[in-house]
């Protein structure tokens, strides 16, 4: 029990502590952070990292402070407390891969705003989609395709070419498989015949071509839900499945409205197929019907598609 007399001397030094801790309390703000005017396009597929220093973003084993999902409805605070709003750095990334730059942020009006900067080759995507359809595999060979794609990926790293390699499910559903930059993070060996085995595996494990695509005209629905207006040209390798190898044959309009809204757009869809090219013509697609059995034709249509 404390005295009267005693509480009375002690008071001044409650209200003290009283007013330090709401004095500090009341400094403690939370800033939001921002990501305006960035050249990397928003993608769900994405995370973005906050660091405390540049040292921080730029180590691969370093944990980030914040992080949350790369989209337009990201919400991101940061206590002054805890981080100087003003040493804050960002980037992108999607699993282990960078997709940014280490990016100060700029503190400003009670924000911290960050403006993204690509490491990407560029922002127009160069787009290889593979139908994982076993007819593909029976009738094309399921090792001249990966031997090609792995050929086209390696020289578009060299050449410096925004290629992005996507595999097509039988759901309608795409499986990321790699990009031309990411294999500058990725170990080069010594054999000729396998440079970057790690290139290999990731094509080999997901582009499997053991499934029934229903239909591959409508299936293009996924590749513009992901890239939106992203994409330079588009190089579809898909079988004939359900797409009318007759030639006066009328069209379904609705399989047909993604390829030609690419065409409006100057954006070239390009067709290697088992089946015939009658449809994929009707929609301005240039078509590859013959002789891709043979692996250096499949070399050959994918060097001059992607390169020119």
């Amino acid at each position: 029990m404390i005295s009267n007399e005693r509480f009375f001397k002690l008071l001044p030094c409650y209200c003290l502590l009283s007013i330090l801790f709401l004095g500090s309390y009341a400094q403690s703000n939370e800033y939001p952070i921002i990501f305006d005017d960035s050249e990397v396009p928003f993608n769900f597929n994405y995370e973005v990292r906050i660091f405390i220093s540049r040292e921080k973003c730029i180590d691969p084993k370093a944990l980030p402070v914040r992080y949350q999902v790369y989209s337009k409805h990201t919400l991101l605070k940061i206590s002054d407390t805890q981080y100087p709003p003003t040493s804050l750095w960002a980037k992108v990334v999607q699993g282990k891969i960078d997709r940014s730059l280490c990016t100060p942020g700029n503190f400003m009006n009670g924000m911290v705003r960050f403006k993204l900067k690509s490491n990407l080759f560029g922002e127009k995507r160069i787009v290889i989609v593979v139908a994982n359809s076993e007819s593909l595999s029976f009738t094309m060979g399921g090792w001249k395709v990966w031997y090609s794609l792995i050929h086209t990926m390696i020289n578009s790293f060299y050449s410096k070419l925004p290629v992005t390699l996507l595999a097509l499910n039988e759901d309608h559903r795409l499986d990321f498989v790699v990009q031309a930059e990411d294999l500058v993070h990725m170990q080069r060996s010594y054999r000729l015949t396998n440079p970057y085995p790690q290139l290999t595996r990731q094509i080999k494990s997901r582009i499997t071509m053991d499934q029934q695509i229903i239909h591959p005209m409508k299936s293009l629905y996924a590749v513009h839900d992901y890239f939106k207006d992203n994409i330079k040209k588009v190089i579809y390798i898909t079988d004939q499945s359900n797409v009318p190898d007759i030639k006066h044959m009328r069209l379904n309009p609705n399989y047909a409205k993604i390829p030609l809204h690419w065409n409006n757009n100057g954006i070239q869809l390009n067709i290697i197929t088992n089946g015939k090219c009658y449809s994929w013509k009707k929609v301005h697609a240039v078509c590859y019907d013959t002789d891709t059995l043979r692996i250096s034709m499949l070399k050959n249509i994918l060097h001059e598609k992607v390169f020119h």
